[in-house]
């Protein structure tokens, strides 16, 4: 799908065709609707459903609750599993929800994914894991298949709003991501699940669940093993990834609870040296083209473009009652990100500039953090304060390579020898640096019940953020040293209401402030000691409702957000006849705002209808031009159906049009008459799942089984993203889509 310059806008008369068509279905099929089925246990895979779904609340695929105060999608354990491709990343998972865009180029949860939500781009929004961020210590963005395949994932819930007070994190600037991990079962199990798929693609995962201990007072585990390997879509597309996963809850006396958690991932995947193709390469070498297997193509050998990562997150997390109406939780947590990347291959190495070679870039992140929570909860509402604290550090260091160890004198090192005397480095470093990264976060918020329909939360967080850098090389072209410490601090307030219109039906309103303090990068410049960015800040105005009865859920919000200190770089001025010295500063900001909605109507006898949709604005204040590779709506819809075992689900996604500019100056100022502008129409992606599951009678060693067919892109529609524009078509780069694939999951409990 290449870009256009007249395309069909999802506009606002779409999505309230959207919400009337599905709310007139409801209407029509109403009287028809058949509830009568079994109410038998059937064990669908990870999930054991002990009473019918017949309601759109256990049906819908995305929902928010009665008691929101800011716009989310919650994206339950039964949608994962039976809806989702078992080798999906949780990118893949929030996809569904509105205003989220993401794709993949070699397979879903097999690429790195970026999604952007409501046009915030990762590094913009939190990630959190069971509560606790996560992320780069550099930029705060996140590796979407290093941590948390969705075979340990048992909700991920989409807060599109900076939250309230205690909402913990380096970017509430632009939402959150919350990933939640499941939780072990009262009945002990063991669950192997076996899937294979496109692009040789094979997962083995096995769980165990010891069931409720009464010996061990009340104590409960579940532990899983997870390997993955896949050729990928894209040629030399390998990825390999095991993945071990333990959580432990351990009741101490009537109203206390420890939980023991930790996970690790090894990972080793092929690389390209770039992730996206010129039309040119889509026409000669093919649309999968990664990689190629001959060592004189430099560019594109897969011997010197490949990865590998370990990755870990532990805590130990503490919830008691103490009575009285006060309650406390703790959570001390650690977690890394090790990446080893062989990269950016050339033929201007070596003593001669000619031989063979590329970098070898490490960044390696432990963070260490604990999150506490004392509330006190009477008559009139519930008092919380608590503190937030993380400290990162690592090593961050790249040095360039000579693949010809005959020329080259250097020490050896992994890949090949260090090119010593390379003219773009220090003694082989391109760059050579340790950073540390300390916040602290604390907070108040109390919850009033100003009436017993209404709760209105005020509340108060102060951010404090420094950053240490400790580099013999800084990562810039005139590879200066440098040694500082740059700090930010900022209050944040934060207000949201609640009204329970009635006990089916709620009414929400937001205002909030959101921070993200500069990025590593800022001060990678040739002195940052005198650079001064201020953080980024968006003010968060949202309200919305919420209605659930039964057949029918549907929930619906608009919000308006000022974003100021839109950071870019420009030539320094104080320094004009040096083209490497450039600075970081910040343009006046930009608007957003949008409206969204989610619909599901349960027809009956196992089927729902479902619907979503955004409409999405994101303009730079003084140019007013559309912020570049920002969609202006989604929408998703489809069915899905539960009963007797039997369960399908056919989704489809739409992302709307969005710009991309080639040559674009400042946000502030206008597109000169040299600037390239270029539409990317909009596309639609349906997946198909196909499910059935039984649970054995008696009392024998198999208890039950699952068997899953997922299509995903079932109409096999072949789309190429635009990226970047140039002013010769063919030199434009694209993301390539993979095409239709095929994954079949069987399962069984033990």
């Amino acid at each position: 799908m290449k870009p256009t310059t007249s395309h069909t806008r999802l506009n606002l008369t779409l999505l309230c065709r959207l919400t009337a068509s599905l709310l007139s279905s409801a209407l029509i099929t109403s009287a028809l609707a058949d509830d009568a089925g079994g109410g038998s246990a059937i064990r669908l895979e990870d999930l054991e459903v002990t009473a019918p779904r017949t309601s759109a609340q256990t049906m819908a695929p995305t929902e928010s609750r009665l008691d929101a105060y800011q716009p989310q999608s919650i994206i339950n354990l039964q949608t994962i599993q039976n809806s989702i491709t078992p080798t999906a990343d949780y990118a893949l998972i929030a996809n569904l929800a509105p205003s989220v865009s993401n794709f993949t180029t070699n397979g879903p949860g097999l690429n790195e994914s970026k999604p952007i939500v409501r046009g915030f781009t990762d590094g913009q929004y939190n990630v959190t894991f069971d509560g606790i961020p996560f992320g780069d210590g550099n930029d705060y963005t996140h590796h979407t298949t290093s941590y948390f395949p969705a075979k340990i994932l048992g909700r991920v819930v989409v807060d599109r709003g900076p939250g309230d007070a205690s909402t913990i994190g380096m970017a509430t600037f632009g939402g959150t991501i919350a990933l939640f991990s499941k939780d072990p079962r009262a009945e002990p199990s063991f669950t192997p699940t076996l899937s294979d798929g496109s692009y040789h693609t094979r997962l083995v995962n096995l769980e165990v669940n010891t069931g409720t201990l009464a010996g061990a007072h009340n104590a409960s585990l579940i532990a899983s093993y997870q390997n993955m390997s896949t050729d990928g879509y894209r040629t030399l597309g390998t990825l390999k990834r095991n993945t071990y996963f333990l959580k432990y809850l351990q009741p101490v006396g009537k109203n206390t609870t420890v939980t023991v958690y930790g996970s690790y991932n090894n990972i080793l995947f092929n690389n390209p040296n770039a992730a996206t193709l010129t039309l040119t390469q889509i026409q000669t070498l093919g649309r999968n083209f990664g990689q190629d297997n001959d060592p004189t193509d430099f560019n594109n050998y897969v011997g010197y473009s490949y990865q590998s990562k370990q990755t870990d997150l532990e805590y130990i997390a503490l919830d008691s009652d103490l009575g009285n109406g006060w309650k406390v939780s703790d959570k001390l947590y650690t977690f890394s990100y090790n990446n080893f990347s062989h990269e950016s291959p050339n033929n201007n190495s070596g003593p001669a500039k000619t031989d063979l070679g590329g970098q070898f870039k490490v960044n390696i992140v432990r963070s260490l953090g604990d999150y506490l929570l004392l509330s006190h909860e009477d008559d009139m509402g519930t008092v919380k304060a608590g503190v937030w604290g993380d400290y990162q550090h690592g090593p961050r260091y790249n040095y360039f390579l000579d693949y010809n160890p005959a020329a080259n004198t250097g020490p050896i090192m992994r890949g090949g020898m260090i090119d010593l005397n390379h003219k773009n480095s220090v003694g082989g470093y391109a760059w050579n640096m340790k950073f540390y990264t300390r916040t602290v976060q604390p907070f108040v918020l109390y919850d009033w019940r100003a009436l017993p329909a209404l709760t209105i939360t005020p509340g108060l967080k102060y951010l404090s953020v420094s950053r240490e850098i400790a580099a013999s090389v800084n990562q810039t072209k005139d590879l200066l040293p440098a040694y500082f410490t740059k700090k930010w601090t900022k209050t944040l307030p934060s207000v949201t209401a609640n009204y329970r219109v009635a006990s089916d039906w709620s009414v929400y309103a937001q205002y909030a402030k959101g921070l993200l303090t500069p990025a590593l990068a800022t001060l990678q410049v040739d002195h940052p000691e005198t650079t001064d960015i201020p953080p980024q800040e968006t003010t968060n105005y949202q309200i919305g409702t919420v209605y659930k009865h039964g057949r029918f859920n549907a929930d619906f919000d608009a919000y308006w957000i000022d974003f100021v200190h839109f950071p870019i770089t420009q030539q320094n001025p104080a320094n004009p006849t040096n083209a490497n010295d450039v600075i970081y500063t910040t343009a006046s900001g930009a608007y957003y705002s949008g409206l969204e909605t989610e619909v599901t109507y349960y027809v009956g006898g196992g089927l729902s209808l479902f619907g979503n949709g955004s409409l999405n604005r994101a303009v730079y204040k003084k140019s007013k031009r559309q912020i570049d590779g920002v969609p202006q709506s989604t929408a998703g819809f489809g069915a899905v159906y539960d009963r007797a075992g039997f369960s399908v689900s056919l989704m489809e996604k739409y992302i709307g049009p969005y710009n991309v500019y080639s040559g674009a100056p400042s946000p502030d100022l206008p597109l000169p008459p040299t600037a390239l502008t270029a539409v990317q129409g909009g596309y639609s992606l349906v997946d198909l799942a196909i499910g059935y599951g039984s649970k054995l009678p008696g009392h024998g060693f198999l208890h039950s089984y699952k068997v899953k067919l997922q299509v995903d892109n079932i109409l096999d529609r072949k789309v190429e993203l635009l990226k970047s524009v140039n002013a010769n078509p063919l030199n434009s780069t694209y993301n390539v889509l993979v095409p239709r694939d095929y994954y079949l999951t069987v399962s069984a409990e033990f």
